[in-house]
């Protein structure tokens, strides 16, 4: 308080939103989905009767408690982007570590669609929109420092 500095944000308010609907998602959403959201369905037919029963069930009844750490896995992703673009001047984009690390959340994703892949989409779209706002974001403050043409 006293030193006199202002502080200087590093985040532009759209991107430190899109960091914090992909954290919280990360945090809460996904791990809740992923114990609780019904995700397999099967039917059976009764030898007997020959009814048919239908049931459904959540990702730890199939694959146990240990999926949940595949959950918690956008997190660590999260972190690093989030870590890269505050350090990074904004002017400069977000990186290729930061794309690079969006784009292996991204591939696992797509390979996970027939399981925990739709729930982590959001973190993932989130990750993505952050990434274009800051390359936007520096795009457009190159054209801006850009002096003009003769």
């Amino acid at each position: 308080m006293g030193s006199g500095k202002t502080r200087v944000w590093r985040l532009r308010v759209s991107e430190t939103v899109l960091l914090a609907v992909a954290a919280g998602w990360s945090a809460l959403v996904l791990p809740l989905g992923v114990a609780f959201a019904p995700a397999y369905s099967g039917v059976s037919v009764d030898s007997v009767t020959g009814a048919q029963i239908s049931s459904t069930a959540t990702m730890v009844e199939v694959n146990g408690r240990w999926v949940l750490w595949y959950a918690f896995a956008p997190l660590i992703v999260i972190a690093i982007v989030a870590l890269l673009l505050w350090t990074r001047d904004a002017g400069r984009g977000p990186g290729a570590i930061a794309w690079t690390a969006t784009g292996l959340l991204t591939a696992f994703t797509m390979l996970a669609l027939m399981t925990i892949g739709p729930f982590i989409l959001p973190v993932t779209g989130c990750l993505i929109a952050v990434c274009c706002v800051r390359q936007a974001g520096a795009a457009r403050q190159a054209q801006v420092l850009r002096p003009p043409l003769p």
